[in-house]
C-alpha cells in the first residue's frame, strides 16, 4: 500500500498473519485498496498497530470509518481496551482520536526510530454494545 513513505521489510506481513493475536484488515472501493487496518488483540485487550488512508483519499471520512469497523470487530472478539500510539506531530490522527473518545495516557520518548519522534500513548475502554460514531 502507499499510505507510508516507508515500506515494510520483506516478510512483515506474512509473520505478522501467522501470529495468532494478529490481524490485517484491507479497505477497498471497487479493485482500489483505499486503507488497512492492523492490530493485536491478547485476551480482552486490543493494540492498534498501524492503520492508514491512501493519502489522496485523506481526510474524507474512510480513517473514521475503519475505525468504526475495528471497534465492531473487537467488540465481537470481546475486547474491552483498544490502545495505540500515535507521532506527537500527527495532528491530524490525534484528532480523530479524540473525537472518538480516545484519551492520552501516556507518552513514548523517541519511540519511532525512523526520526526520533515521541508518541503519545492513548486508549479507549470498549463495552461489547458500543462502536465508533
Amino acid at each position: 500500500m502507499r499510505c507510508f513513505y516507508r515500506a515494510w521489510p520483506p516478510g512483515y506481513v506474512a509473520h505478522e498473519m501467522s501470529l495468532p493475536q494478529s490481524e490485517f484488515w484491507l479497505a477497498f472501493d471497487g479493485d482500489n485498496e483505499i486503507g488497512y487496518l492492523h492490530f493485536w488483540v491478547v485476551a480482552d485487550q486490543a493494540s492498534l498497530l498501524s492503520m492508514a488512508v491512501v493519502p489522496e483519499l485523506q481526510r474524507r471520512g474512510f480513517g473514521r470509518a475503519l475505525m468504526a469497523f475495528l471497534e465492531t470487530r473487537l467488540a465481537d472478539l470481546g475486547c474491552s481496551e483498544l490502545q495505540l500510539e500515535v507521532r506527537v506531530g500527527n495532528a491530524a490522527a490525534r484528532s480523530l482520536y479524540g473525537e472518538l473518545a480516545f484519551v492520552e495516557v501516556g507518552r513514548r520518548t523517541g519511540y519511532y526510530s525512523d526520526t526520533g519522534e515521541d508518541a503519545v500513548l492513548m486508549s479507549k475502554a470498549l463495552d461489547s454494545g458500543s462502536t465508533a460514531e
